[in-house]
C-alpha cells in the first residue's frame, strides 16, 4: 500500500519522541488510555487526525509492543500511563468530548520493543513530506526493534530528510537510522545515520550490517561494515554484497554483479572477519 495524499497530509500530526532513549523507558505494566483501536496503520493515522483536532498529547502504538493484547492492531491513546486511575480519568476527559469508546486497558510491555525504549512508531520528522512517495509507504517508515544474542538490542528508526541529490530511484527521502543498544551502555552506539534496506548478522564478537551505497542500472547495491563490539569500531568493508552471515569465523555474504543489461547476479563470498 503505497501513501495516497490524505495520508501525506495526515503525518504532519503523527506522535515525536526521542528516537535516542538508550534504556528501558517504561516499567512494567503500563495503562493506556485508549481513544481508537484500528487494524491498519492508515487508518489508525486518519484517526489521530481527526482527534487531534480537539487536542495535543496523542500517541500512536502498536499492539505488538505489549504482550497481554491481541497482535497486528495499532492504538491512538491519550497517554501511557504508570497508574490506572490517571488513565481513567484521561479516558473520562475523551467522553466528554464526544469519544464515548474510549476504554483502559493494561499494557504488559514486551521488554525488547518501541514502547520499551521510547521509540515513536513514526518518527516526526515525516511531517515534513509534501510529495507522494513512489516506493514506499507507511510500513516502511514504522521504527522497528531487532533482538541479538547476549542482550544486544539494534534499533531500527526510518525518518525523513527531502534530498534531491538522492541517488536511490523510488527511495527519494526515505532514510534509516541503525542503532546498537548494548547491555552494559547508557547510550546507543549509531552504526549509521542512513541505511536503505538494512540486513545484519551478528556472533557474540561482531556485528555486520549491509545497507545499500550505491545504485547501477535500475538495481541498488549494498555495503557491508563489519563492527567489533568491543569497542564499536569498523574492522572490515566490503561493497557490493548483500544478506551478511557469519559461518565458522568467516563473514558470508552474496555478492552483487550488474551486467550490461541492468541485470543482477548474486554470488556467495567469503571475507575474513577483520581486514588485515
Amino acid at each position: 500500500m503505497r501513501l495516497c495524499a490524505m495520508q501525506i497530509m495526515l503525518l504532519t500530526l503523527l506522535v515525536g519522541g526521542n528516537t535516542a532513549c538508550s534504556s528501558l523507558a517504561l516499567a512494567h505494566p503500563q495503562w493506556l488510555a485508549i481513544l481508537a483501536t484500528r487494524t491498519s496503520l492508515a487508518d489508525a493515522v486518519i484517526e489521530i487526525e481527526k482527534l487531534r483536532g480537539q487536542t495535543g498529547g496523542l500517541d500512536l502504538i502498536s499492539t505488538k509492543d505489549c504482550r497481554n493484547l491481541r497482535s497486528n492492531l495499532f492504538l491512538v491513546v491519550a497517554g501511557v500511563l504508570g497508574d490506572r486511575q490517571l488513565a481513567v480519568a484521561a479516558t473520562d476527559s475523551w467522553r466528554t468530548k464526544g469519544v464515548n469508546d474510549a476504554y483502559v486497558r493494561a499494557c504488559d510491555i514486551v521488554e525488547h520493543s518501541r514502547l520499551a525504549f521510547g521509540l515513536p512508531l513514526l518518527d516526526p520528522s515525516f511531517g515534513t513530506l509534501h510529495t507522494r512517495p513512489v516506493n514506499w509507504d507507511l510500513d516502511d517508515a514504522m521504527s522497528r526493534v531487532e533482538s541479538l544474542d547476549d542482550g544486544r538490542v539494534v534499533l531500527i528508526v526510518p525518518y525523513y530528510e527531502a534530498d534531491p541529490e538522492d541517488i536511490r530511484e523510488g527511495l527519494e527521502g526515505l532514510k534509516i537510522k541503525v542503532l546498537l543498544h548494548q547491555p552494559a551502555s547508557e547510550q546507543p552506539f549509531s552504526l549509521s545515520a542512513d541505511c536503505i534496506d538494512p540486513e545484519f548478522a551478528a556472533n557474540r564478537n561482531y556485528l555486520a550490517l549491509s545497507c545499500v551505497t550505491e545504485s547501477a542500472a535500475d538495481q541498488l547495491l549494498h555495503r557491508i561494515q563489519v563492527f567489533n563490539l568491543d569497542d564499536e569500531q569498523v574492522v572490515a568493508v566490503h561493497d557490493r554484497c548483500r544478506k551478511p552471515r557469519f559461518r565458522s569465523g568467516v563473514l558470508v555474504c552474496m555478492g552483487e554483479t550488474v551486467d550490461a543489461e541492468g541485470k543482477l547476479s548474486l554470488k556467495e563470498r567469503h571475507y575474513p572477519v577483520v581486514e588485515k
